[in-house]
């Protein structure tokens, strides 16, 4: 159970998200604040202070205590962060939680935690920022053996695994039947091409307005499964000539993405992802592109009239897919190994992972949580497992200014007009000199190793 400090700091944290008090309020007094609970001043006071001391809070003599304007951009010690509000497994985390880590505050209002729940891209490209947990998973878990390994291999890098996976899946294709036989759509099926995508795409346009026909978006995501599956890719390290943004085949998958934008009628680029999936849900909008967690949230929507297929074929280009993954990261600041070793057995244990797998929440990362998951009976559920062995899951954009530097250029690439041959061939050589830049400087830390290296090597969790 939680002791009485961190019930008072957990209820202001609380009143925070939840609106009760904004950047600059003044915080109630400390007998008001507590004034249902019986708890001792003393104790109101040490939770505020604790709150003062990681910027969350201020206070001023004689004027009281009042909320940080920037309280949202603090990275807390004891807080898990999610990348996105109101997962759908939340209540049951925190249920967990409270029973075996009290002390740790589940939020998905802040900017950034020590501990974060992060996704494939987002982890891959800000590796510096997070811990090496290899010694801690190898701590919790010694004996491996009901754990998919295969996804974690994304996440090793430079020899650190800077993520642990939580859950994963493959990306297929979310469509309603009964809209595509109401345009005189031919049925997807397995093996299906571009050309006959975009002739259910075509078909569609006569009957739904553009917002209804394809959850069409510029992120990552998205193009880089056509990217892939046309045969491109963004860096090939194994590669002597490792930017491939520029081949023939990036191109071609970019050119493709953007086309299907032109066939779907969306002149002015527009992104409302939340609002299609509504849509989707009512039995309106067609087709879409997700990973298995969004099965949970057609089943949260009751929805019903919906099924699968794998992304369709381009040319001779291969059969794959871009592997969506949940992971527990950990900070370099992080000052309590110990807590981070708990929370991780929490995120991996057999309740945990079953939760996630009645939920149908992605696929568990625990071999022995799937059965409670997979429908063996539906085809819609199964294909998720014969697309697994075609996932793939590195972009290479190992760092913050690569990361922003591609999709940023290749987002304005699909968005406009501009020609994307001279479009790629710019982006492509911006690549190559950054990473030239990048290779001078690690030579020189080689030559010098004493010199420029102020990175925090002094966690805990970063030793060795």
């Amino acid at each position: 159970m939680e002791d009485r400090i961190t019930f008072v700091r957990n209820h202001i944290l609380g009143m925070l998200e939840r609106g009760e008090l904004k950047g600059g309020d003044k915080l109630p007094g400390a007998r008001e604040l507590m004034q249902k609970e019986k708890i001792s001043l003393p104790t109101v006071q040490s939770a505020i202070e604790i709150l003062v001391h990681e910027g969350v809070l201020e206070t001023f003599p004689r004027r009281g205590t009042f909320v940080q304007a920037a309280w949202r951009l603090r990275t807390l010690q004891q807080n898990l962060v999610l990348f996105r509000p109101r997962l759908e497994w939340l209540d049951e985390l925190w249920q967990l939680a409270r029973r075996e880590v009290p002390e740790v505050w589940i939020s998905d209002k802040f900017a950034e935690g020590i501990f974060e729940l992060r996704t494939t891209q987002y982890v891959q490209a800000y590796h510096n920022q997070y811990a090496d947990l290899s010694r801690i998973f190898e701590s919790c878990f010694p004996d491996k053996s009901d754990f998919f390994l295969g996804p974690f291999e994304a996440f090793r890098i430079n020899s650190r695994l800077v993520g642990v996976p939580v859950i994963y899946s493959p990306r297929v294709l979310f469509y309603n039947p009964a809209v595509l036989k109401r345009a005189g759509c031919s049925m997807p099926h397995p093996g299906w091409t571009i050309e006959e995508f975009f002739d259910c795409i075509r078909r569609l346009r006569r009957i739904l307005p553009p917002e209804d026909i394809f959850c069409w978006h510029d992120s990552e995501f998205g193009w880089i499964n056509f990217v892939l599956r046309a045969g491109g890719g963004l860096i090939d390290p194994a590669s002597p000539e490792s930017v491939k943004i520029d081949s023939a085949e990036t191109r071609l998958g970019l050119k493709i993405y953007r086309d299907l934008r032109r066939e779907l009628g969306i002149l002015q680029y527009r992104h409302y992802p939340d609002e299609f999936e509504t849509r989707f849900f009512a039995g309106q909008a067609a087709m879409l592109i997700e990973p298995r967690q969004f099965l949970c949230r057609i089943r949260s929507a009751g929805f019903e009239e919906w099924d699968t297929v794998p992304l369709p074929r381009i040319g001779n280009g291969p059969d794959v897919n871009v592997q969506a993954t949940d992971l527990f990261c950990v900070r370099r600041e992080c000052v309590n190994p110990e807590l981070a070793a708990r929370l991780l057995k929490l995120l991996l244990s057999v309740e945990f992972q079953n939760c996630l797998a009645r939920k149908k929440y992605g696929i568990p990362i625990r071999k022995s949580s799937i059965g409670n998951s997979i429908d063996y009976t539906d085809a819609r559920d199964v294909l998720f497992l014969s697309e697994i062995p075609k996932m793939q899951s590195c972009y290479h954009l190992n760092s913050v200014e690569l990361y922003t530097l591609v999709c940023d250029g290749i987002s304005n690439l699909l968005v406009g007009d501009e020609d994307i041959d001279a479009g790629t061939a710019e982006l492509a050589e911006m690549v190559r000199t950054c990473l030239k830049i990048r290779k001078v400087r690690q030579n020189v830390l080689n030559m010098y190793p004493d010199v420029g290296r102020t990175e925090i090597l002094n966690s805990p969790l970063s030793a060795g």
